[in-house]
């Protein structure tokens, strides 16, 4: 039976939100008036995404899966009403629509809230699916992919169906480079820095980058830099640039995703799923400092397909300025000295699967 309502569930972070927009994007391409919900997290940066789109979402009180005895006895008093809410969410959605609950299916694009949506999906019989974003699955998603139909992932894990990078057409450069700079205010012809820890910025990297300038300005001399410091930041980051000889745009939060990357020439940047893709499919060469306070080192194994194409380089970020400075300056000094170097990197995008991950996932769904 064909596809008549489409329910999403994931959130806390942009990083599931955004690919769920992705994917639905493509399903409207095709289905313009398909019904959708997002069922997502109370955190408000799930309704500061979804709302101005003009998105039905539902925000539903679920809590992260703990082992402490505080949070799993918290947890597990929740889990029960949980599911309900997610169940009246749908149930409400499907009626308004006039839609069966076999026309529908849900997809999960990994996090807490998709957990207790999943369980009240199976409990009303929508078909399901799961969307697996990081290279080492979390807790979460390793528990769904047996309880979903099926797996997408653009990584080998869970026996997922590949899929190529998965980012919304808002991300995507549309313009050339010296347009997307002077969007910035930047001078359309000089090469362009861009460094980004994604929407809630990156202090290591808000305080590492002023300082390899202030060390090796030489390297930057035919640079400038666009930094995306994240809430609250801005004004630091730009303190520390101002006695540099160097110019330097530093914002708080980009929203014109899509001339962030087309802007840039290079990027210094974190390595969460949804970066990693992005810098993908705008074929933009990156050297990625993953978050350094994940056991798993998930944000580093999200950039290796990058790496080993020879796209871009993975630096362990040490935190302080100070020890990343005296680890990693030479390597970046030459990178931005060396156009050779840029060059091969930037070629090296054409060895990697640049597919539409979100139109894949999307004709699927419409056959699941």
């Amino acid at each position: 039976m064909s596809l008549r309502a489409i329910i999403f569930a994931g959130g806390g972070t942009g990083g599931h939100i955004f690919p769920a927009i992705a994917i639905l994007e493509s399903l409207h391409a095709e289905q313009p008036n398909l019904p959708a919900l997002f069922l997502c997290s109370t955190r408000d940066i799930d309704r500061r995404i979804l709302d101005p789109r003009g998105l039905a979402f539902e925000q539903v009180p679920a809590r992260p899966f703990s082992l402490r005895p505080p949070q799993l006895l918290q947890f597990a008093r929740t889990w029960s009403a949980v599911v309900q809410a997610c169940s009246n969410a749908i149930t409400s959605c499907l009626r308004q629509h006039e839609v069966t609950p076999a026309s529908a299916a849900l997809l999960a694009t990994g996090g807490f809230v998709s957990a207790p949506a999943v369980a009240a999906a199976r409990r009303l019989n929508l078909r399901t699916a799961l969307v697996n974003l990081d290279a080492i699955p979390g807790k979460a998603n390793r528990y769904l992919a047996s309880r979903t139909s099926l797996v997408f992932s653009t990584y080998q894990a869970l026996d997922a169906h590949i899929v190529g990078p998965i980012v919304r057409r808002d991300a995507r450069t549309l313009a050339d480079r010296s347009t997307c700079r002077r969007r910035f205010g930047l001078d359309p012809d000089r090469r362009t820095l861009l460094v980004t820890g994604a929407s809630q910025g990156a202090e290591s990297l808000n305080r590492f980058v002023p300082l390899l300038v202030a060390h090796h300005p030489r390297a930057f001399a035919d640079w400038q830099i666009l930094h995306q410091a994240g809430p609250d930041r801005s004004a630091d980051v730009r303190a520390a640039y101002a006695p540099l000889p160097i110019r330097a745009e530093v914002v708080e939060l980009i929203e014109d995703v899509g001339s962030m990357w087309g802007a840039a020439d290079l990027a210094i940047a974190r390595a969460g799923a949804g970066t990693v893709a992005e810098a993908w499919i705008n074929r933009v060469p990156a050297v990625f400092l993953p978050y350094p306070y994940h056991k798993d080192e998930h944000q580093r194994h999200n950039a290796l397909p990058l790496v080993r194409a020879g796209a871009a380089l993975v630096c362990k970020d040490l935190i302080e300025p100070e020890r990343n400075l005296a680890a990693h300056a030479e390597r970046l000094a030459g990178l931005l000295t060396e156009s050779r170097g840029l060059l091969d990197m930037r070629s090296a995008f054409e060895r990697l699967n640049a597919s539409d991950g979100a139109a894949a996932i999307a004709s699927h769904l419409r056959n699941l």
